[in-house]
């Protein structure tokens, strides 16, 4: 399982993910709440150990991919940060407050 937080910088946007070239998120209007620092989540099961994803910011004009090796969960931090997309990959889940 992957599971995609979209956290820090995202403001009344829209955002599409796509994990191996497959839209699985597709949303408008997303926020990051900044009481928690979470905008959104996403949980997909992924069956092979190589998994790009790929998150886009249209009316930012941002995009960029990651390659992750998933032998068990993994959990994807996605933060917009000095107008660029930040990655952050950890084994551990993110604690939001």
């Amino acid at each position: 399982m992957i599971s995609i937080d979209l956290q820090e910088g995202f403001s009344d946007d829209i955002v599409v993910v796509q994990v191996n070239g497959q839209e699985i998120f597709n949303k408008k209007g997303v926020n990051t709440d900044y009481s928690s620092g979470l905008a959104d989540s996403i949980k997909i099961p992924i069956s092979e150990s190589s998994v790009e994803v790929a998150v886009a910011v249209p009316p930012k004009s941002l995009s960029d991919k990651v390659v992750i090796e998933a032998t068990a969960d993994v959990y994807l931090g996605v933060s917009i940060i000095e107008d660029r997309i930040v990655f952050k990959i950890s084994d551990e889940m993110y604690e939001y407050f």
